[in-house]
């Protein structure tokens, strides 16, 4: 077949085409090609296509930072040495007006000694939008699963998973790691005398009392109803009591002109490094159990 001829056919294809030799310059494009060179504010020869370098302008784009633009002049080679019958590759192609994604399909149309390539950028636009939909709400309900919705801190499964990694950080680097444990006396009294819209705000309050008091680096989280952890890193030379004196250990809540009612705070505090646990979960579980204890001991003063 002719180079007209197949011409011809190449200009019936919806996809931007370019037959290109092995040396890399561009011998034929289609009008797809043409008009999607127009549209994006190609200058008049990238329009044109015939006559410019392909490679020459894939090796610019490579030492402006695209990546791609190496891997497919790699698969230009290798499909025109017939190392591999046909090769793609999928690259972002950003317009002046939206944001795109081509695969780049490179198939041996003429073998060696001229070897020609065609080489076919097919737009993939709307299935990787849809990808990368699918990508974000899969990645919002994860953050979804590991939140508590009321508050806003991490729930005990994101605990677990940002603890677990903390816990390994800080084997790693000999610092201390502690678990403050937080527990709200008498708040059932404040569901059953206030309603439970006046137990949300005060957990609202007690959540963004410990955000304001930890660091932002500080792992926060609400795993009960009304129970709270804290894992901080600590430095060597720091010591629990610094921790919590830190902590608001009583809350007042005002109610209109229906009087008000406060919220004590127990706490129990274990620290890895001045003592020794095998375990994240034995960590909070020691840090848990002195919670418990502090709470006895305010029921029986």
């Amino acid at each position: 077949m002719t180079l007209s001829g197949f011409n011809t056919i190449l200009h019936a294809i919806p996809d931007s085409l370019a037959l290109v030799n092995k040396d890399g310059q561009i011998l034929s494009v289609n009008r797809s090609w043409s008009r999607f060179a127009q549209k994006n504010g190609a200058n008049e020869a990238t329009e044109k296509g015939v006559g410019l370098n392909y490679l020459s302008v894939c090796r610019h784009a490579l030492s402006m930072g695209v990546q791609e633009a190496g891997q497919l002049i790699e698969t230009i080679q290798e499909v025109c040495e017939q190392r591999r019958e046909m090769g793609e590759v999928e690259y972002e192609c950003n317009s002046p007006t939206q944001r795109l994604w081509f695969i780049a399909r490179v198939t041996l149309v003429s073998p060696d000694p001229d070897a020609i390539v065609l080489i076919s950028h097919v737009d993939i636009t709307a299935r990787k939008e849809a990808e990368l939909r699918v990508q974000r709400e899969s990645q919002d309900h994860l953050a979804a699963s590991l939140t508590d919705p009321l508050t806003g801190l991490r729930n005990r499964r994101g605990l677990e998973n940002a603890g677990a990694v903390l816990w390994e950080s800080a084997k790693r680097q000999g610092d201390k790691l502690a678990v403050i444990y937080l527990d709200l006396n008498d708040f059932k009294p404040v569901n059953d005398n206030w309603g439970h819209q006046e137990g949300d705000r005060v957990l609202k309050h007690i959540a963004d009392h410990l955000q304001a008091t930890f660091r932002a680096s500080d792992l926060i989280a609400r795993v009960g109803g009304d129970e709270f952890i804290v894992m901080a890193r600590m430095g060597n030379n720091t010591d629990k009591l610094f921790l919590t004196r830190r902590l608001q250990r009583k809350f007042e809540f005002p109610v209109g002109d229906r009087g008000s009612y406060s919220v004590s705070v127990a706490t129990g505090v274990a620290v890895q490094g001045e003592d020794q646990f095998q375990s994240f979960q034995e960590l909070i579980s020691c840090a848990d159990q002195r919670m418990f204890e502090d709470k006895k001991a305010g029921k029986e003063k």
